[in-house]
């Protein structure tokens, strides 16, 4: 396979391609990593390696092609809802490098590590996300539209300046790429 390159993506735009979303359905995640090309068994992949999907022409595959590498991490005891999102988290993207006309198998290489590339990983279509544009202007709170933040990558809870995660609101509370928040924390004292 190729050797791994630089992506010249600006800082800006890999970190957005890295960060975590949210899922509340597990349907569309038919497409997955299934393996390498290794003599051994191997379950962790990073830039250059040579990796299987359980996709080929079949299935519409076809050389160039690049995907998200994602992971779904959810809570054990329930699966992803409205009521109990998970958060997907990317851990890198793929190129196709060759596809099987016989098989539903197709190989392809390790463009971007986000984190460990493992075996089970679901693809979505790669798109480079938009750097959005903040506004200087402030808008004022809406006080009676609350929402809350769910988690981040590997659910974590707590967060730093920098670090990015999920809230419970989207294009149907009319969140658009830019919307900025003010965070609260309730102390829960009535």
């Amino acid at each position: 396979g190729p050797a791994p390159a630089n992506t010249n993506l600006s800082p800006e735009v890999l970190s957005l391609a890295c960060a975590p979303a949210a899922a509340v359905d597990q349907t569309q995640m038919g497409l997955r990593l299934t393996g390498g090309q290794d003599s051994f068994v191997r379950r962790i992949y990073g830039p250059g390696d040579l990796v299987t999907i359980n996709a080929g022409v079949k299935n519409g595959i076809e050389v160039g092609q690049e995907y998200y590498v994602r992971r779904l991490q959810i809570d054990r005891r329930s699966p992803a809802s409205v009521d109990n999102p998970g958060t997907v988290r990317t851990t890198g993207w793929i190129k196709v490098y060759a596809v099987d006309e016989r098989d539903q198998l197709s190989l392809a290489t390790v463009t971007h590590a986000c984190d460990t590339i493992e075996v089970g990983d679901y693809l979505e279509p790669f798109k480079l996300p938009t750097v959005p544009t903040v506004s200087k202007d402030r808008p004022k709170p809406e006080r009676d539209n609350y929402g809350k933040v769910l988690a981040g990558n590997d659910r974590r809870t707590s967060f730093a300046k920098g670090d990015y995660f999920v809230i419970n609101r989207g294009t149907d509370f009319g969140i658009e790429v830019g919307s900025q928040f003010v965070l609260y924390r309730d102390k829960k004292m009535d």
